[in-house]
């Protein structure tokens, strides 16, 4: 299933020839305009007084918070307990350059298909079980033509499940935690909303080598995920003072060390 699906989207994404996605300048740039820079020198406490221009430029450091919908399935063992099931995905990201680094929540409630013994009790199908999942990745971005963008990752997923009705049902489970690593990758294209500025359309696939059978013998190993959604992409500007005249010029204007 992992190399059906990951030739699937390989497939779509070979589409697009690879050349120059998230476009946008990363060079400086400054206005055609003069300004007239005046401070005193902290270390000679003479004053300071040249003409420059005005510049920004992009800095590598990020942000891409993201919402979405995922839908998850699983091997035959651990499917007849949970079945196939959706979930809201939500996540936040921070870019340095064309890499990635964030942690991303997926909330879903499902009605167990079978009674497994858990904790010393039977969890039946009367339950409302949310079968959760906390994502840590890394991932890096290759840019593609028209604003597309490839990107692999690899994350350590945590599964928690928690049993949402122990009220009713008169119960309280303790359900064993477990975690496993996960390997997917991404196709974004990019909407430009300002000069560093993006909205996403995104769509991910990752499969997860967790070992469900830590929570119950019965369970299997792994599962695979679909994520479809939204995400807003944005760099942060850094501006400063470029002088009009050469390095040497300058250095006969500031005062020496």
């Amino acid at each position: 299933m992992f190399l059906k699906n990951f030739t699937l989207m390989v497939t779509l994404i070979l589409h697009a020839c690879i050349a120059h996605g998230q476009q946008y300048n990363r060079d400086a740039v400054c206005g055609s305009d003069t300004e007239q820079v005046r401070y005193v020198s902290l270390r000679s406490i003479e004053p300071v007084n040249y003409q420059a221009f005005r510049c920004r430029q992009v800095s590598r450091w990020g942000i891409r918070p993201e919402i979405g919908r995922s839908s998850y399935v699983y091997t035959p063992q651990t499917a007849r307990w949970l079945g196939k099931h959706n979930g809201a995905s939500f996540a936040l990201y921070v870019a340095y350059g064309d890499f990635n680094l964030g942690a991303r929540f997926i909330l879903a409630t499902v009605t167990p298909q079978t009674e497994l013994m858990l904790d010393g009790k039977p969890l039946t199908g009367e339950a409302k079980l949310n079968p959760n999942k906390g994502e840590y990745s890394a991932g890096y971005s290759l840019n593609l033509k028209y604003n597309f963008c490839l990107e692999p990752y690899i994350a350590i997923t945590k599964n928690e499940f928690r049993v949402i009705n122990e009220d009713s049902l008169q119960q309280h489970y303790q359900i064993p935690r477990v975690s496993g690593f996960t390997a997917g990758i991404g196709l974004n294209k990019y909407f430009r909303l300002t000069d560093f500025q993006f909205l996403t359309l995104f769509v991910r696939y990752g499969h997860g080598f967790t070992d469900f059978g830590k929570v119950h013998s019965s369970l299997g190993v792994g599962y695979s995920e679909w994520c479809f959604g939204l995400a807003y992409k944005g760099f942060a500007q850094k501006f400063f003072m470029k002088p009009t005249q050469s390095t040497d010029g300058l250095r006969r204007i500031l005062p020496h060390h």
